[in-house]
């Protein structure tokens, strides 16, 4: 007896240490959401500063690979103008060797003649012969202090055009790092808006929530697993969101139109098919007239036990609120992505529904609940499980019932 109540004791010590093991360590209570919130309206400065420094480089870069291509094209213009100089040049060596030779054909003595003696020679006195011999210096000097120059100025034009052409070369490369740069920079860019949620988008979908769990009698000290989403319909499968359908681009990385990874399955269908609830959930968010995604549903579900997301984006209209409980046979939306929808929709080129399932509640709370649309991704690996989706990841893949 004294042994059980030692024991006894011991386990009450190891609970009030360790605390109750029914509540999972990683769930949080509203007012931590709440405390979350206001960090990521934080965040959202730090993002629009960091949007605006990445338009702002952009734009640095795009003026730089302006001024290279201006730059190579005044280079180009002044090897046309070198090239034209060392033609001048030659053409000048030319004619003053001319002029030379017809003013005092002496400068031929290497053919063998005499003109140079005979001029010399013809000399009427001494200080003729000195004047002639001065003169005939003079012209000598001349002609090759002005070959000398004008062979001068050829080699400089020459390697004028030899150094314009590798300051070229230079500049295109230049000019491709800055074009790599741009493109580095844009993919970031659209990675922010990325089918997802912009951090606007965030904070006013996760107000909404909070404003859902108030409502559904949640206090700032309960934990919002318990008050909330435990409450959900827990769903013994998933069902496809479509009747029928064809799949058109798979889930994972695709290389058309540019690297890059494709969060969810394109399901091909007619604009203004009916769009329902995979599973019976909660609406978590909606957001309309998003550039990448245009008009989107996320939902919540708790499927065999376990925590999930949905997303239904490219949508022509929305049926549904925030907050609002839905079945698996609610219809949440009709399908867009045609041209009705492209005057803000830059993310589709035809008629089909983007569908993804994530495991976790995004932008929710509690233990399975995140708000990072980096982990949103990261944990969107049961859309290309069929045995969740009911839909294979594999191009021109199609059904005709919802059921599988």
């Amino acid at each position: 007896m004294k042994k059980l109540g030692y024991l006894i004791f011991v386990v009450f010590i190891v609970v009030a240490l360790v605390g109750p093991q029914w509540i999972d360590a990683a769930s949080k209570t509203l007012g931590d959401y709440e405390k979350e919130l206001a960090k990521l309206e934080g965040q959202k400065k730090e993002n629009n500063a960091l949007t605006a420094s990445t338009k702002n480089n952009i734009d640095k870069k795009r003026q730089e690979i302006t001024a290279a291509n201006n730059e190579i094209t005044n280079n180009e213009a002044r090897v046309e103008a070198a090239k034209q100089k060392v033609a001048e040049s030659e053409q000048q060596i030319v004619e003053v060797n001319q002029e030379l030779d017809e003013l005092f054909r002496f400068f031929q003595l290497t053919k063998g003649e005499n003109i140079y003696l005979e001029y010399l020679a013809n000399a009427n006195s001494v200080s003729d012969l000195i004047e002639r011999s001065a003169i005939v210096e003079q012209l000598a000097d001349y002609q090759d202090s002005e070959l000398a120059r004008l062979r001068e100025l050829i080699q400089t034009n020459i390697k004028l055009q030899e150094d314009l052409k590798n300051e070229n070369v230079a500049l295109e490369n230049s000019i491709k790092t800055y074009e790599q740069k741009i493109t580095e920079l844009e993919d970031y860019l659209d990675e922010l808006a990325d089918i997802g949620l912009d951090i606007d988008e965030q904070i006013s979908s996760q107000k909404k929530l909070i404003a859902q769990y108030k409502a559904a009698g949640c206090k700032s000290s309960d934990y919002v697993e318990t008050c909330y989403y435990n409450k959900l319909v827990n769903a013994s499968g998933f069902l496809r969101p479509l009747t029928s359908g064809r799949v058109n681009s798979l889930y994972g990385y695709r290389t058309n139109p540019t690297p890059k990874f494709h969060t969810g399955l394109d399901l091909g269908v007619p604009q203004g098919t009916n769009v329902y609830a995979a599973a019976p959930g909660v609406v978590a968010a909606v957001t309309y007239h998003s550039s990448c995604g245009g008009n989107q549903v996320y939902l919540h579900h708790n499927v065999n036990g376990k925590a999930y997301t949905t997303n239904y984006a490219h949508l022509l209209s929305i049926n549904v609120k925030v907050g609002e409980h839905v079945t698996a046979s609610t219809v949440i939306a009709q399908s867009g992505g045609g041209p009705s929808t492209w005057s803000y929709d830059k993310c589709t080129t035809g008629a089909h529904l983007h569908y993804t399932v994530a495991d976790g509640y995004y932008l929710g709370v509690g233990a399975n609940g995140y708000s990072s649309y980096t982990t949103y991704k990261n944990k969107t690996t049961p859309t290309g499980n069929a045995s969740i989706t009911g839909i294979k990841n594999q191009k021109g893949y199609t059904w005709s019932t919802r059921v599988f």
